[in-house]
């Protein structure tokens, strides 16, 4: 059993909260305002030795955002930084509709285009989110600050385009374009300092731990801007400034995992961590056959893996073919990056969220889903205690950006993640993850591969695939139902067969007790929690047999009859997609929980209610929802004498919004609701309690279910002992 892996939040005491019915109120954030550069006529032939393009400061050390004096700008709810708790901020972000004032003279259409960003900010306005985070105040970057990276060349490239005419920039932008992938207008050298102070701004504060984790809103990107020129739309190159300046102000913040999703290979961030040990760079991208995609070099195929002290720092993970989606790319992180992340061990992760690997971007042409953003973020945050930085990087359908963008939010908020749309890799993508971890298996252990793999052999030998549910079922129906003398529950006739193996019920249910627990767990759901590595995934599931052990014990102590419902959340090979222009309103997993509670409605009618006089529930992950399902549907008031729901990170357990106010109270008074502190709906509420319908909430510093569940034990079954305690209370003659 792992030890409890402990929230950062630390504003809430484990204790129940006081329940009130009110709504929150909207918040309202500030506009946002910009003056003009001068622009004189002058030449623009010698902007810089690298033609990397670069600004001057115009502020005079008072950082402006949105047109305020930053020294008396809080967060949107006028709160300054030292009124604010992670507990009620656990994630932050950064965005100036000033960045929008870069805009190419030319061609507004051109995909690198300021819609990108407003499209994001509306989506999170529009899904209310952004009352939930902390909008830390952006700035420009500072000389020095560039120059931890770049050349004094690229500073001043930049700088200058500020004394140049508006009309003598657009001039030049063909030229640019040709030579670098670039474009210019007179509020260029003020957007690229916004966007990278931005980015640093949002990564101190995730360093620092004024928030757990954020999203820097900000262009123009920053990943191909090299430390000697800048390119393919990126100016100065925000995450590598940013990373260097945290590790300068912070001493705690010494290992940097950048990871770079964005479609094309970040050959800045790599080219600016090369040699250096303590950054680890770990790219997935297109490189084509031949490395014909942009950037168009070798340099970010599979062998390019740093140099000097920081050779095998750099992770290539070059996609030989368009049209990769998200079984490809958690097949590449489940194999190689956690394995490589975990053993790294960083203090910190930035990712480099480009969204041109999104399905339907002109761009990249790959098939990622926001589900797939969400899991790969997902999968990042079991890093560092959760210390994430994104920054967005590219991305040119603003609809997909939006959306992917808005999943990633969701995730680093607490949220349940969106679920991948399909997860069966291409043999393209197994081959590609599995070259990589040859070339890599010498710098990292994690890598250590037998000589012959699965994919190595032959189809005709090939070993057959085993569903890891029938396992499962199998363990159950031999393991657990001969150590403890219990039944398996016949399903194979009835609408839920695809439960069978996994209800068990004590010898003699139906007239040996009068005291029913009735247990619903998602045992064997490695998908429930906050993921480990992949390498874990066994031991997780260990796990969560041993913790349901500890409530059969408990049953069998007390002589209480016992029902057994584990709950396998299945995936299908490839979600269904709507026609284009159809939204698809479905929420994820959605059937998966339905079919869950139908199953443990039919067990409740045909075992539980007929076997015993009193019952008691017990919910673990997912089988919470099912639970309780169950009792808003059933009379369950005059069986139910306690409900303990233990909630890892999904949706809240409750009854139901149009339930009797009577069984609302009942629900509050029989339950123990155990659940991350950070838990999205504490988020929401903040300071204003949770309502009666969601129970007796405890909120725990932790942020794994079944780690709750463990340390927890003991007060639960005290819990259940005093519920139960008048049912044995001798009667007076």
């Amino acid at each position: 059993m792992s030890a409890p892996s402990v929230s950062p939040v630390t504003g809430r005491s484990d204790e129940p909260i006081i329940v009130d019915d009110d709504d929150d109120a909207p918040v309202v954030l500030p506009s946002a305002s910009h003056a003009l550069a001068p622009s004189p006529s002058l030449s623009l032939r010698e902007v810089t030795p690298a033609m990397s393009v670069a600004t001057a400061s115009t502020s005079s050390g008072i950082h402006r955002l949105n047109g305020l004096d930053s020294r008396d700008v809080g967060d949107q709810n006028g709160t300054s930084d030292s009124a604010l708790s992670l507990d009620r901020y656990r994630t932050g972000y950064v965005y100036s509709s000033e960045m929008m004032l870069h805009v190419n003279p030319i061609d507004p259409d051109h995909p690198e285009r300021p819609l990108r960003v407003f499209k994001i900010f509306l989506k999170l306005k529009e899904k209310n989110v952004l009352s939930h985070m902390k909008r830390i105040p952006i700035r420009e970057v500072t000389e020095d600050e560039v120059k931890l990276v770049h050349d004094r060349g690229i500073w001043e490239g930049v700088q200058r385009l500020d004394a140049y005419h508006p009309d003598v920039l657009k001039e030049q932008v063909l030229m640019l374009e040709t030579t670098s992938s670039l474009y210019i207008n007179e509020h260029t050298p003020y957007v690229a300092r916004l966007s990278c102070g931005g980015a640093i701004e949002l990564v101190d504060a995730v360093a620092s731990g004024r928030i757990q984790n954020g999203f820097a809103i900000v262009r123009p990107p920053g990943h191909h801007a090299e430390p000697h020129k800048s390119m393919g739309f990126c100016f100065f190159n925000n995450v590598a400034v940013a990373t260097r300046e945290v590790t300068r102000r912070h001493d705690h913040i010494n290992k940097v995992l950048i990871l770079d999703w964005d479609v094309h290979h970040g050959n800045g961030t790599q080219r600016a961590f090369e040699d250096d040990p303590n950054v680890l760079y770990i790219s997935l991208h297109r490189y084509d056959e031949d490395g014909s995609f942009y950037p168009g070099s070798t340099y970010g195929n599979f062998d390019s893996t740093g140099t000097g002290a920081g050779e095998g720092k750099s992770v290539n993970v070059p996609w030989p073919v368009q049209g990769m989606g998200d079984a490809d790319y958690m097949y590449a992180f489940h194999h190689l990056v956690m394995p490589i992340a975990h053993e790294f061990e960083p203090d910190l992760v930035i990712i480099s969220a480009g969204f041109d690997a999104a399905d339907g971007d002109p761009i990249g042409l790959n098939r990622v889903s926001p589900g797939g953003f969400a899991q790969m973020t997902l999968e990042l945050t079991s890093l560092c205690k959760g210390k994430v930085a994104v920054v967005l990087e590219g991305g040119y359908n603003p609809d997909a950006v939006a959306n992917s963008a808005a999943a990633v939010t969701d995730v680093l908020l607490g949220m349940p993640a969106a679920e991948p749309r399909d997860t069966i890799a291409s043999t393209i993508a197994a081959h590609t993850v599995n070259r990589v971890r040859r070339h890599h298996r010498k710098w990292w252990k994690s890598l250590r591969v037998p000589q012959i793999e699965a994919d190595d052999v032959g189809a005709q030998l090939a070993p057959r695939a085993v569903d890891v549910a029938h396992l499962l079922a199998a363990y159950r129906t031999h393991e657990i139902a001969a150590a403890y003398d219990l039944l398996e529950v016949p399903l194979h006739s009835t609408p839920h067969k695809q439960f069978q193996g996994h209800v068990l019920c004590s010898e003699e249910i139906f007239t040996k007790f009068s005291t029913i627990v009735f247990f619903v767990h998602d045992m064997g759901n490695w998908r429930s929690e906050r993921s480990t590595s992949s390498n874990d995934e066994q031991q997780a599931a260990l796990q969560l047999l041993d913790a349901s052990r500890s409530i059969i014990d408990y049953a069998r102590e007390r002589g209480y009859g016992l029902v057994d419902v584990n709950i396998m959340r299945e995936f299908a090979t490839e979600r269904p997609r709507p026609p284009i222009g159809i939204k698809q309103t479905s929420r994820a997993n959605e059937s998966a929980q339905l079919e869950a509670a139908k199953a443990a409605a039919f067990i409740w009618d045909n075992i539980v209610t007929l076997a015993g006089k009193h019952v008691v529930m017990v919910g673990l992950g997912s089988g919470c929802s099912a639970l309780t399902a169950v009792m808003d549907e059933r009379a369950a008031e005059s069986h139910v004498k306690a409900i303990v729901n233990v909630v890892g990170y999904n949706d809240m357990p409750s009854v139901s919004l149009q339930s009797t106010a009577d069984r609302k109270k009942w629900y509050y008074k029989k339950s123990m609701v155990l659940a991350p502190a950070d838990h999205r709906h504490l988020i929401e509420r903040g300071d204003a309690a949770p309502l009666k319908r969601f129970g007796k909430i405890t909120p725990i510093h932790d942020t794994e279910a079944i780690n709750i569940f463990s340390e927890r034990i003991d007060d639960i079954k005290s819990f259940i002992d005093k519920k139960l305690a008048p049912l044995r209370r001798p009667t007076v003659a």
